[in-house]
């Protein structure tokens, strides 16, 4: 599968998350131990989210916002082209908010991951229910679960990502940087910069915190999830 989102966009939301403590169970039940607990201390806060927000519950709206994003295709796309570091992400989202058509992409990653399939199979068990999680993910799966009731009733974001350039975008791209070095050999910098604005190049070139402030700026998101404007991408 060709990747439909913008590969600079989807590793910002990686490089976000946590995947490192959750790659292994043995760092990752305290990790998520510890956050639940400062959701036990902070409830109170974390149950007026998006209005109020607290330090001590940033992994919380760290998984909304990932959430936020999350697709059918971004999921396949992060446990098909992100290394482990996808697949460890991918699971965890998976684990928080099952779905069912998450389980094919899910076990396609699993042997690309062989250090990280406990996560994979928390994440599978969410998916397939069935009881109780057996002894070995029985920790990891009772730490999804408290993450799943928390995170319920909360909004998700609206959180945009650019698409990959089409064949045809990417012919643009090369006309205009080719335009763009043109005017600055005969007309200078501050020509050239005044021709970027406004070009699908500067659109591309442009870091994702950036664009994703200015698309939700320009969209006006539905009321429900305007407060995604002073979001922290």
């Amino acid at each position: 599968m060709t990747p439909v989102h913008h590969s600079e966009d989807v590793w910002y939301l990686l490089r976000q998350s946590p995947y490192l403590q959750l790659a292994r169970a043995r760092s990752a039940v305290p990790y998520l131990r510890r956050h639940l607990h400062a959701a036990s201390v902070f409830a109170p806060v974390l149950g007026r989210y998006p209005s109020i927000r607290c330090e001590r519950l940033e992994f919380f709206y760290l998984c909304l916002q990932s959430l936020g994003a999350l697709d059918r295709t971004l999921f396949v796309e992060l446990t098909s082209h992100y290394t482990w570091r996808g697949v460890v992400w991918a699971a965890w989202l998976a684990a928080i908010a099952p779905a069912p058509h998450y389980l094919d992409p899910l076990r396609r990653a699993r042997p690309n991951a062989p250090q990280n399939t406990w996560i994979v199979d928390v994440a599978l068990h969410a998916i397939e229910g069935g009881g109780p999680a057996p002894e070995p993910l029985a920790e990891g799966a009772a730490c999804a679960q408290a993450f799943r009731d928390l995170l319920a009733p909360l909004p998700r974001p609206f959180v945009p990502l650019r698409r990959s350039p089409s064949e045809k975008d990417l012919d643009r791209l090369r006309a205009e940087q080719e335009e763009m070095r043109d005017i600055y050999r005969s007309e200078g910098a501050d020509a050239a910069r005044r021709f970027l604005a406004g070009t699908l190049h500067a659109e591309y070139v442009m870091p994702y915190p950036k664009w994703a402030r200015a698309v939700l700026l320009q969209n006006r998101p539905p009321p429900a999830h305007r407060w995604g404007l002073s979001y922290d991408f």
